[in-house]
């Protein structure tokens, strides 16, 4: 059995098919963010205004008091939560908290590691995306937690980078620290993270709001940003920027000044507890901020206004009346909120399956659980130099392979067309796919290929570029040789290419369900490339030069990226 965990060494790129709909920054803050985490972004930014799978059920899994006193305060395991067979495609976990037994504020790493193997078995096994709150405890009185301490006097820009040192900054950038060595755990498992630093910054009894400034808490937050990414090296994060929403007597023109920007924040969100004493449905059964608090309308079109996809990293429902709230009030917060990405339930109170119409709500085809997430664990293979080439046929409609060449280097070192005598030109690609997990389900594939030179013009004679694939060699070894050019496909047309409008020009083909099931596992995978009419008959070579697995430069290499899941 192969190692579940993904090497994150041989990911180096992604491919996403599904667009954001409301035009949202197409990639992460991260310039340098890993294959698995611009997955997650992508697919996050591309749920707003879809008709299906549109909105993530997310639920909290809990945090210390969960893994340290699970006969008091319950376990922490996805699968208390499951409904009709279906798990929520969204969960997570808080490193600091208050232990309730001890009553000490924790932030301690032997919890942080325990809480991560905890999520590396949930992300091999189910792959939900992952959601991480971690704050440091109030530098100036750890006890206090996140609460203030003494706030007249102590100021966030006491712990810049920049600033003098002092007790309170070794203490706040200590604790960054612990956060950081644990987001590495979960980066080395290849386990991208939604990360929500300073969570709920606009309450009173939050250190990082209470009589400060906006300035000084964005600039600690990009100071915390930039530590994690450029100094730590921690590429598998996307930044939550969270504000509470309702309820808050808050005004959206005090919110805006707080928010970092767009360069040091992926996702924009709100904390939404309904409480039960408000009225949020109109005479019609619609939903309304009409009956809250003033401000919520405008705090909501604040975040939903950003250019950053938005969602509700903190949803509860009945907030405080300690009884039963009803899916269906979350459905038509929904249609009022066709932008927001995820909906994150908070304790086991606010509990998905804890509320009426649980298993509707889990079958809508609006929300998406486990299940319907795609695959973000990503592996790029290049192909395999000494196995790759071109075949070229023996004579004019053999259709028997002749001479081969699986040594080139150059602008042609793989050929697709034909040639002056009207012999086909076909191009072989071999990968060896044999990292991919036994227990991995294969969610897409793509087959990238880099075009060197052209001669002719074969993409107006030859008709389409055409892809079959081989599980496993296509011939009696996976060494490049004649028998390539008519040996049997396991599947024919697996995908197309288009030919790129220049030399050096990219083209991608996305495998349909055939391709992806005819991918091994435990050995070597094969792709042969051809136009669809062997010759043009105009006795002038018409044919695209590829560059091969030879080729010097890496990024010129023909490349397979694999995205896949566990179930």
């Amino acid at each position: 059995m192969k190692k579940l965990l993904l090497r994150a060494g041989l990911a180096c790129c992604v491919c996403s098919a599904v667009g954001p709909v409301f035009a949202y920054i197409s990639t992460p803050s991260d310039p340098d963010a890993l294959p698995a985490t611009k997955s997650v972004y992508s697919y996050i930014a591309s749920r707003a205004g879809q008709t299906a799978n549109k909105m993530i059920e997310g639920q909290h899994l809990g945090g210390i008091n969960q893994l340290l006193y699970p006969s008091i305060y319950g376990t922490f395991d996805i699968n208390n939560h499951e409904i009709d067979g279906k798990l929520p495609g969204f969960v997570g976990t808080r490193y600091d908290a208050d232990d309730k037994q001890t009553h000490q504020y924790v932030l301690d790493p032997t919890i942080c590691t325990a809480m991560n193997d905890e999520l590396i078995v949930i992300w091999n096994e189910h792959q939900p995306i992952i959601h991480i709150t971690a704050i440091p405890p109030n530098p100036w009185n750890p006890q206090s937690g996140r609460e203030p301490y003494d706030a007249p006097n102590n100021k966030l820009n006491a712990l810049l980078l920049n600033a003098p040192a002092s007790t309170a900054k070794t203490n706040f950038w200590n604790s960054i620290d612990v956060i950081a060595d644990a987001l590495q755990e979960l980066e080395d498992a290849g386990i991208p993270v939604v990360f929500r630093p300073f969570a709920e910054f606009n309450m009173a009894n939050k250190y990082y709001y209470a009589q400060q400034s906006s300035a000084d808490f964005v600039a600690l937050w990009k100071d915390v940003y930039d530590y994690y990414i450029g100094v730590r090296g921690l590429h598998n994060l996307l930044f939550c920027w969270e504000v509470w929403a309702l309820n808050r007597n808050t005004a959206m023109a005090d919110i805006g000044p707080w928010y970092p920007g767009d360069n040091y924040a992926d996702i924009v969100a709100g904390a939404y507890y309904f409480k039960p004493g408000i009225s949020y449905l109109d005479a019609n059964g619609d939903f309304t901020f009409a009956n809250s608090d003033p401000e919520d309308q405008g705090i909501f079109d604040f975040l939903v206004g950003q250019d950053r996809p938005f969602g509700a990293a903190q949803y509860g429902l009945n907030y405080l009346a300690g009884g039963q709230g009803d899916h269906d009030f979350t459905r038509k917060f929904m249609t009022y909120a066709p932008q927001m990405a995820f909906a994150y339930y908070w304790t086991n109170e606010y509990a998905v399956q804890n509320q009426a119409s649980d298993v509707a709500f889990v079958n809508d085809s609006r929300v998406a659980t486990a299940d319907d997430l795609p695959g973000f664990s990503t592996l790029t293979f290049a192909s395999t130099a000494a196995e790759d080439g071109w075949v070229l046929e023996s004579s004019e409609a053999s259709g028997i392979g002749g001479s081969f060449d699986a040594s080139a280097t150059g602008t042609s070192a793989l050929k697709t067309g034909d040639d002056a005598s009207r012999r086909q030109f076909k191009g072989i690609v071999s990968f060896d796919t044999n990292p991919i997990p036994d227990g991995a389900i294969i969610t897409s594939a793509t087959l990238q290929l880099t075009r060197g030179a052209q001669y002719g013009n074969p993409a107006a004679t030859l008709g389409t570029l055409n892809v079959d694939i081989k599980t496993g060699s296509f011939s009696t070894g996976a060494a490049l040789e004649s028998n390539d050019f008519q040996a049997t496909a396991t599947h024919t047309g697996v995908t197309t290419l288009a030919v790129p409008a220049a030399d050096g020009g990219v083209t991608t083909g996305t495998l349909n369900s055939n391709g992806l099931g005819a991918i091994k596992k435990t050995g070597k995978t094969q792709f042969r490339i051809t136009f669809a009419i062997d010759d043009d008959n105009d006795g002038v070579g018409d044919n695209i030069g590829w560059y091969s697995g030879d080729n010097a430069t890496p990024a010129n290499r023909p490349q397979l990226t694999i995205e896949y899941k566990y179930q």
